[in-house]
């Protein structure tokens, strides 16, 4: 491997240039809670609990290092009154057959893009710093759990969970404003409510016949789960645009 004897020259032409940030550090959770247990009448034991974490320097990367100006993509937005055509418009290679360049579109091809020759070191394509802690994760939920112990054959399982917040800041909104994505988490579901059980089936359970034996030591046991429905991910292959009134 050449290391870093080429100096500038590493990696000309080519697709993606990451480097790590030297100085990242481990990301971290703190997890916390607070709860109470009671019995109920008719042997019913209950358990409230709110439960909570924070996480912190969450590992994250930044693309934006070697982007166009946004002056450039305003023009090309099409949520803008912009034309897509002017950045992919193709315009004479100032890198053509350059030493340096070889095996890279910029060696063999005579032009490339707008958007290409307007990035900040053209001589490059995307320049990604990975490694950063840019990232942080809030959680919040209230938790309560019932259960009904074994009696004459039976046994219940009840839990409810509310979460009114689980947020989310990290990952950047485009690669040029730098902004923070804050959002809710991508699995966030406020609420969730399970019930689950063990009945032991009576019938012949303690005689010593041929249905004791067919028919005794079976138990059903049924289980549900409800959940409300996950936060809803945008495209990320389409040019949303506003509506327009016809």
């Amino acid at each position: 491997p050449p290391g870093s004897s080429l100096g500038p020259l590493t990696f000309l032409g080519r697709n993606e240039v990451r480097f790590a940030n030297p100085e990242f550090i481990v990301p971290h959770v703190d997890h916390f809670s607070l709860g109470v247990q009671r019995e109920l009448p008719w042997g019913i034991a209950a358990e409230f609990t709110y439960a909570g974490s924070r996480s912190r320097d969450q590992q994250s990367e930044f693309r934006g290092i070697n982007e166009p100006p946004r002056s450039l993509l305003d023009q090309c937005d099409v949520t803008l009154g912009g034309n897509r055509a002017f950045c992919d418009a193709q315009l004479p290679n100032p890198f053509f057959q350059v030493a340096g360049f070889e095996g890279t579109s910029r060696f063999t091809s005579p032009t490339l893009s707008r958007f290409d020759l307007s990035r900040p070191y053209p001589q490059y394509e995307a320049i990604w710093e990975t490694e950063r802690n840019d990232g942080k994760i809030d959680y919040d939920s209230l938790q309560f759990v019932a259960n009904k112990r074994w009696m004459k054959g039976v046994t219940i399982n009840a839990s409810y969970t509310y979460v009114p917040r689980w947020r989310e800041i990290g990952g950047y909104v485009d690669a040029v404003s730098g902004l923070l994505n804050d959002t809710v988490y991508f699995s966030h579901r406020p609420h969730r409510v399970t019930g689950s059980g063990v009945w032991e089936l009576p019938w012949h359970r303690d005689k010593r016949s041929v249905l004791g034996y067919l028919l005794g030591g079976w138990s059903l046991a049924p289980a549900l789960v409800y959940q409300s429905g996950q936060p809803w991910d945008m495209p990320g292959n389409v040019d949303l645009a506003p509506g327009i009134d016809r």
